[in-house]
């Protein structure tokens, strides 16, 4: 899915809550750094919550806020955070469903998928 989305010409971030040891081992483990334009995580250079890192990818990767609906732009997440980000940068919200959301974050998602591949069907 990952490589569908780059070869349709999508910049990807991958934003975690997890710390920058749990996060790189990860990133490390499955390969991430090359598949990801970005990699962003709690306490990386004073990132706190993922509101701020939106904003930061969309600066490192020259988009302005005035550009994130009318380009495109999409979360995919399974927590409360990651639906309030969505909406506060006025980004289109993906719940992926198979993860930890409940109730609150089905209220605030655009979408809800039960499995990856159907972002592709979401993300043209």
């Amino acid at each position: 899915m990952l490589a569908e989305l780059r070869r349709r010409g999508k910049k990807l971030v991958l934003m975690t809550h997890a710390g920058g040891d749990y996060a790189s081992a990860i990133v490390e483990k499955f390969g991430y750094r090359e598949r990801f334009d970005l990699i962003m995580y709690v306490g990386k250079d004073g990132l706190r919550d993922k509101k701020e890192m939106i904003a930061r990818a969309m600066k490192e990767l020259g988009a302005s806020p005035a550009d994130s609906h009318a380009k495109g732009m999409v979360v995919v997440g399974d927590k409360l955070a990651d639906m309030e980000a969505a909406k506060h940068h006025g980004a289109v919200a993906i719940l992926a469903g198979y993860g930890f959301g409940g109730e609150k974050e089905r209220q605030l998602a655009d979408f809800v998928v039960s499995e990856p591949r159907e972002i592709l069907e979401i993300v043209e």
